[in-house]
């Protein structure tokens, strides 16, 4: 009987059985390294197209917030929404779209802004005659979990007023009438270096993020319809420069101000139970103290017939027989709307 040998393994055994070569293991390593780059420049890539995404939607929802969107509309009434229409004016910095008060835009304390007023109804114009217009601020108009706004990117400046955003006012005789505003992209600094890396352009390049007719009505350039109607049995005679017109609307301060739209009309007959149109409006500009002060800001706003001292030349403080007031929807781009006034006697 055959006894069963023992089988010894030999050094050839041993390194065929041991492992991988010192060539193969840096092979592997070779490969492993590039799919790991390769990974993650595709998840690099695909990050910064995400913020660059968001970034643009940001955008879209801090212009929205501003100037509201005309295209919604209540019962086929448009809907006017957002700061500009509430307040009267652009936001000074981002930081007044998320909250109202104890705001310093210019991080500067000794001319820090005043409170926007809050929401409320106006109560006194002239005497105790009420507009009934409501304004002042009713944000937050921006949703935002942690209150505050930044690029897609996430930058940040040091006020924390305008988030990171490269916030920029146009200015026309001394009032804001535009915005810039741009995201300082992946380099956070604003300009490129050299050379260019991807997505550290400033967005948008170049143009205004809030045009000035998306925000404000330029009441020297429309005219505004008023059918007034004789609702007696006898004709009523309006002389010459009797009525002037003026247009109330809140301008970002406590009270509301006025703008006269017109100044006189000719000798009006309206004959019994008749109406007559008239258009009121300003050829010129020279009128106004400031040229910036015919750009109203769309919104709610409210217009009165008011007499007309052609001796002085001037609007007077007083409505013209007991006019009330017609609410008005001044819109981007559109001319003022139409009103109907019944009168019954000539005179204020």
């Amino acid at each position: 009987m055959m006894m069963g040998r023992t089988r010894y393994n030999t050094g050839r055994d041993i390194c065929r059985n041991g492992g991988f070569t010192l060539l193969e293991l840096l092979v592997v390593l070779v490969i492993l390294s590039g799919a790991a780059f390769m990974t993650l420049n595709i998840l690099t890539d695909g990050s910064g197209q995400v913020r660059f995404d968001d970034t643009k939607n940001r955008l879209k929802m801090i212009r929205r917030a501003i100037a509201g969107d005309v295209m919604l509309s209540v019962n086929g009434e448009p809907m006017l929404s957002g700061f500009v229409a509430d307040v009267g004016r652009l936001p000074n910095c981002m930081q007044e779209l998320l909250v109202r008060t104890d705001i310093d835009c210019d991080n500067n304390a000794a001319t820090s802004e005043d409170n926007i007023p809050d929401w409320q109804v106006d109560d006194v114009v002239t005497g105790a005659t009420k507009t009934g217009l409501s304004f002042g601020w009713r944000g937050p108009y921006l949703k935002t979990f942690d209150s505050v706004f930044r690029d897609g990117w996430g930058n940040e400046d040091s006020g924390a007023n305008n988030y990171g955003w490269n916030f920029t006012h146009v200015v026309e005789d001394s009032k804001n009438i535009a915005l810039t505003l741009q995201s300082l992209g992946l380099g956070g600094v604003g300009g490129t270096s050299s050379p260019v890396v991807d997505f550290e352009v400033d967005y948008p390049a170049t143009g205004n993020l809030v045009e000035r007719n998306d925000v404000f009505v330029d009441v020297s350039t429309v005219g505004m319809g008023v059918i007034i109607r004789n609702t007696t049995a006898s004709d009523i005679m309006l002389s010459e420069d009797t009525l002037c017109l003026c247009i109330y609307y809140p301008d970002g301060a406590t009270t509301i101000k006025n703008q006269i739209v017109t100044q006189g009309n000719a000798e009006i007959l309206i004959a019994a139970g008749g109406s007559v149109p008239i258009t009121f409006s300003r050829p010129t500009t020279s009128d106004y103290a400031s040229a910036s002060d015919r750009f109203i800001a769309i919104g709610n706003r409210t217009v009165r017939l008011m007499a007309y001292d052609n001796t002085g030349d001037v609007c007077e403080t007083t409505e013209y027989n007991s006019s009330p007031f017609f609410p008005i929807k001044l819109m981007p781009s559109q001319d003022f709307p139409t009103i109907i006034w019944d009168v019954e006697v000539p005179s204020p």
